[in-house]
């Protein structure tokens, strides 16, 4: 496996696999008054650029392609059959394992190419959401759910949020990685903060010994050594 530490995204065999791209949020973050493209288009050149690198020929989504959790609006149906449509011309297979903002998503999504399961299993790795527990057994799991970041502050006192990759090791000897969100509109769990972690599978890792890892690749330590003032030379 090979993690694309900058652009949120795992390889796997030949699998690209990404999680968490919340379409639809653009409708939400206008109706608060601001004013905001459409993600698909960044969605679009980030995953041409994927596929340049790394040549892969099935897609792996790990759950909460759409915001809106019940059935999405016409605007949403729309750049997702956008989305869809230019997603199906460079792979030969599109995996999403449903996540809890994907209710209704068998109803939007009409692309041959396409499978919606609860869970994948390759090799010894089981990916899926993290929403809700998984019916497989596992000693490694991938999820999405949480959007985990890292809170840090400046000497002014400001305060911002940074992406990271959490991975964890529990007493049982299970091992779970879990991706930052594709989208950068979302918000996140901020793991070095007391900020619930979500979901029944990472509740099962010890909260004070994940490592965590910056998009470059930089490991800053475990959870209970990244305080929200310790790298203000990070910005």
């Amino acid at each position: 496996m090979r993690v694309l530490w900058d652009d949120c995204a795992l390889i796997l065999k030949n699998y690209l696999i990404i999680a968490d791209l919340h379409i639809g949020i653009e409708l939400e973050i206008q109706e608060a008054g601001f004013s905001i493209k459409s993600q698909i288009y960044d969605f679009e050149n980030r995953i041409s650029k994927l596929i340049d690198k790394c040549r892969a020929e099935k897609l792996l989504i790990l759950g909460d392609l759409k915001h809106n959790i019940s059935a999405p609006v016409l605007w949403e149906k729309l750049r997702i059959y956008e989305f869809f449509e230019y997603l199906a011309e460079f792979f030969d297979k599109i995996i999403i394992t449903k996540g809890n903002h994907d209710g209704n998503l068998e109803k939007v999504i009409n692309v041959d190419v396409v499978e919606i399961l609860r869970e994948l299993k390759i090799g010894k790795f089981l990916f899926l959401h993290g929403h809700a527990n998984s019916r497989k057994k596992s000693k490694f799991y991938i999820i999405g759910h949480n959007h985990p970041v890292i809170e840090l502050k400046d000497k002014k006192g400001t305060k911002y949020r940074r992406k990271v990759w959490i991975f964890g090791r529990n007493e049982r000897k299970e091992e779970i990685l879990v991706l930052p969100a594709f989208s950068n509109l979302v918000g996140g769990v901020a793991f070095n903060r007391d900020e619930e972690l979500l979901g029944p599978i990472i509740r099962r890792f010890p909260r004070e010994s994940f490592d965590i890892f910056l998009t470059n690749g930089t490991y800053l330590g475990k959870t209970k050594d990244v305080s929200d003032s310790t790298f203000i030379s990070l910005r």
